[in-house]
């Protein structure tokens, strides 16, 4: 019964994942570009966009494909970001703009090799999972004798 139970308070949460909507923005010389999409990938057609800036609030829809642009005053330190796509589906993110030397200090550089601990973190969790498999079916194994 405590098995069932925790299956099914992980599989009740995923549909709540799955109509989350996520921005991804930028700001680059005095305009903000930016899309909101579902988890799925799909665009988030025609939802309310708001940019809070210091200076006011900005306002603008997104497109067919999900997609926004808008013009706002330059030298601002932080923006922040609103999307509304209906039936209580909202993403909210801030930005911090930096200068064009800040952020040729601050990007690293791609060296095109994956880090070791992320394999090995990878195949520990693959053997994790089947190691749990493997656990409850010799348990039901040993239940059914």
């Amino acid at each position: 019964m405590r098995y069932l139970a925790f299956f099914l308070l992980i599989f009740w949460a995923l549909p709540a994942q799955a109509h989350r909507i996520n921005i991804f923005a930028t700001y680059q010389e005095g305009c903000v570009r930016g899309e909101v999409f579902f988890n799925d990938g799909k665009p988030a057609r025609n939802a309310k966009v708001e940019i809070v800036t210091p200076e006011g609030i900005f306002r603008t829809q997104t497109n067919e494909e999900g997609q926004f642009v808008v013009e706002i005053p330059r030298d601002v330190k932080e923006i922040k970001i609103i999307a509304y796509a209906g039936m209580g589906h909202r993403a909210e993110t801030i930005i911090r703009p930096v200068s064009e030397t800040e952020s040729e200090k601050s990007v690293p550089q791609k060296t095109g090799s994956v880090p070791w601990r992320d394999v090995f973190s990878g195949l520990g969790c693959i053997v994790g999972i089947f190691g749990l498999l493997a656990y409850f079916k010799g348990r039901a194994a040993r239940g059914k004798s």
